[in-house]
């Protein structure tokens, strides 16, 4: 048997890089392949929104917006 790892999210803070919208976003992932931070992990949930993992890390650079095929699902804050 295979141990198991689970990544959590770090305690809410002040900042929040990027806003998921639940109802818009399809948990594709693709912002997780274009952060160029990793910031974002993909959620073990399928279908739900990414896991923003280290928002204090993000340098808003953006492409994690701008690559989303789903226009809404996921904006800079």
């Amino acid at each position: 048997m295979e141990p198991e790892a689970f990544a959590l999210p770090n305690l809410p803070g002040p900042g929040r890089p990027v806003v998921f919208d639940p109802e818009v976003c399809t948990g594709c992932n693709i912002c997780v392949k274009f952060c160029t931070m990793d910031v974002l992990v993909p959620n073990p949930e399928k279908g739900k929104p990414p896991i923003i993992l280290y928002p204090e890390e993000c340098w808003y650079g953006g492409d994690c917006v701008s690559e989303c095929p789903t226009p809404g699902a996921i904006e800079l804050n």
